[in-house]
Order: C-alpha cells, then sequence, then structure tokens
C-alpha cells in the first residue's frame, strides 16, 4: 500500500515523544546529581532550632529547645523566672499543659494543691468552685508521669490526693513503700533547705535505684503560716536548694 504524501512529510508522534523524553530526563539527572554533589547539607544549627521552636506548637515536643545545653529533667506545674527556669531543665509552665507531658525525661512534679490541701473544703464551699480533689485531672497526669518516667512529686502535707490514690503514708522519717504502688513515699519540711516556713511536705518517689536520705525532722523555720498573708509570693516559692535536691533525685531515678 502506497504512503500518503502528506503523511510521510508528518514525523511519528512516538518517536518525537520518546526522543524527547529522553532528552528532558537525561538533563533532569544530569542535574541532580550535580546538586548531591555540589550543595551539600549542611550541619543543624542553634538557630534553625529557634526557628523550629517558634513555628511550631510547643505541646507536640516533649522537650523545648533551650539555647545551647539539652534539656535532662521535665519541671510541670512550674513558674518561668523561677528556680526551674534553667537550660537543662524542660519547664511546663501555665502556658504549657502539664497534663499532656509524654516523656522522655524524669520528672518533677508540682502538681496545683488547692483543691487536695486541708484547707480544700474551704474553697469547696463556695458556690461555683470545684470540689475537693477537682483539678481537671493534674495530679492523676503528675502522678502518671513520675510513675511512667521516674522522678518525683510534690505535695503539702495532709494532702488528700495521697490516700485519694493509695500512695503510701509517709513515716516521720525516712521513706516508706507499699506493694500496691512503685514508688516511695516521705515528709520532710522545706524549712531544712532554706524555705522561711516550716512547710512540711510530702514527696512520691520513682526509679530504678531507692531515694537518698534527706533532712529528716523539725526544721527549726521560724516563720509561721497563721502570720503569713496567703498572697504572699513567698509561700508557694521553691527554695533553691530543695530544687536543686528534687532534679538531682529526677536524675538518679534513671540510674
Amino acid at each position: 500500500m502506497e504512503r500518503s504524501p502528506l503523511r510521510a512529510r508528518i514525523p511519528s508522534a512516538r518517536a518525537h515523544t520518546t526522543g524527547d523524553s529522553l532528552t528532558w530526563w537525561k538533563c533532569f539527572s544530569v542535574f541532580g546529581i550535580f546538586l548531591s554533589v555540589i550543595i551539600a547539607p549542611s550541619p543543624v544549627r542553634p538557630s534553625m532550632l529557634r526557628h523550629a521552636r517558634d513555628t511550631v506548637n510547643p505541646q507536640q515536643y516533649a522537650i523545648a529547645y533551650k539555647g545551647e545545653n539539652v534539656p535532662d529533667v521535665a519541671a510541670l506545674y512550674v513558674d518561668r523566672g523561677g528556680v526551674y527556669d534553667r537550660p537543662d531543665v524542660d519547664l511546663w509552665d501555665i502556658n504549657r499543659d502539664a497534663r499532656f507531658y509524654s516523656g522522655p525525661l524524669p520528672v518533677v512534679a508540682h502538681p496545683p494543691c488547692e483543691r487536695w490541701s486541708r484547707l480544700a473544703h474551704i474553697w469547696a464551699a463556695v458556690p461555683g468552685r470545684p470540689g475537693i480533689g477537682e483539678d481537671g485531672g493534674c495530679f492523676a497526669a503528675a502522678l502518671a508521669a513520675v510513675e511512667r518516667y521516674g522522678g518525683v512529686l510534690e505535695h503539702p502535707l495532709g494532702s488528700a490526693a495521697w490516700p485519694a490514690f493509695g500512695l503510701p503514708a509517709a513515716p516521720v522519717s525516712g521513706w516508706a513503700r507499699t506493694l500496691y504502688r512503685p514508688g516511695w513515699s516521705c515528709r520532710v519540711e522545706q524549712g531544712c533547705y532554706g524555705h522561711f516556713l516550716p512547710k512540711p511536705t510530702l514527696l512520691y518517689y520513682v526509679g530504678a535505684t531507692p531515694p537518698p536520705p534527706l533532712l529528716w525532722g523539725a526544721s527549726g523555720a521560724s516563720g509561721r503560716f497563721d502570720r503569713t498573708s496567703s498572697s504572699d509570693p513567698r509561700r508557694r516559692r521553691t527554695p533553691l536548694a530543695f530544687a536543686e535536691l528534687l532534679l538531682s533525685m529526677a536524675r538518679g531515678s534513671r540510674a
């Protein structure tokens, strides 16, 4: 069959497309090799990490970047600008919901105590206020974090959370355990570590090693709760020496 003169003048569409595609593919491959050899990936710089920190939701990450140091302990329910605001601590203040802490660092937990303290019944009697133990799950989340990642939890002596969660009853001195929880409990006065009030405190510690001995007994601190205004910020501040103790216990829980 004789080919039409018009068709003979038209080049094969398939041949044209195939050759064109191969030409572009070769160019693209050569260009990709050039980029991979000439433009090597640069190392991660602190400025990159700071940019990442500022452009993401901090609750999506357990560790907040803090300069050149890497945090090795997370402090939950604490204040920014206080004793825990330092480069080696992953600080969870009021702007970061510590109930969503998901590790992996050991923790020092200071969950709110207003709904569990000896005065909780007074606040609960006010119409419209939450009842005893209604803290939005803060204590339960702090306890879960300590028992999962290790560390220590602090609450005032007489906290109703201790019997509510079946934590070991704290002896007058030393640490105590039960068969029902993985940790140890004790009572200690923060006045032994620099607080102007005696401030008797309960601690609950969970770790791979036993907790260390503390300064047991009365502190001899001269301050009195009944002569100190409830709005005095010194009442709720953690002494530096006591914070250092709790941080060292949290670090030691992984030993």
